[in-house]
């Protein structure tokens, strides 16, 4: 009979622990991609698969053929209850060319019109440009946070060559 009396504390413990690491993780919005995993991309063919991945087997490859790589696209309200004051986004990138470079962009759009457009450019970054670089930056969303704003989050090539985009992390305050 004691041991049937531990399993059940066992379980109930467990599903304690286990319900309170769920609800941390819902309301922690943090977004991990990739681009191994096609699953949420509908026919996107800058998602290429080439051993210059930083991590895996796929990366995004743009050009000034492929301008722009594919586009995480929610509203506000969808994202995270409550207010989003930050939007915090990193990636590794790189190029071929000396010439070329990686932007990612952040805007958000009103039911009629872009009420903002940011992005940071990897020509910023130092060293060379045939190197995985890590870029990062936090975006003030505090004047566009309605919940009905979408929120639009994608690389964007600039210049000659290829530039390539890796392990894309995006996380809200």
């Amino acid at each position: 009979m004691k041991s049937y009396s531990k399993i059940i504390l066992l379980l109930v413990i467990l599903t304690t622990l286990s319900t309170s690491c769920s609800k941390n993780n819902s309301s922690n919005s943090i977004y991990f991609i990739t681009f191994d995993d096609l699953s949420g991309y509908i026919d996107n063919s800058t998602i290429k698969i080439n051993n210059l991945a930083y991590s895996g087997n796929k990366c995004v490859q743009l050009n000034k053929e492929f301008l722009y790589g594919p586009t995480f696209s929610k509203k506000f309200n969808e994202i995270k209850p409550g207010i989003i004051n930050k939007l915090i986004v990193s990636g590794w990138v790189k190029s071929d060319s000396k010439n070329g470079s990686m932007q990612l962009v952040c805007s958000i759009d009103s039911v009629d019109k872009t009420v903002f457009w940011n992005s940071i450019d990897s020509k910023t970054l130092t060293g060379n440009n045939d190197e995985w670089k890590q870029m990062s930056i936090t975006f003030d969303l505090t004047k566009v946070n309605n919940g009905n704003n979408k929120l639009n989050i994608y690389p964007m090539h600039a210049g000659e060559g290829n530039s390539y985009l890796d392990d894309l992390e995006f996380s809200f305050e």
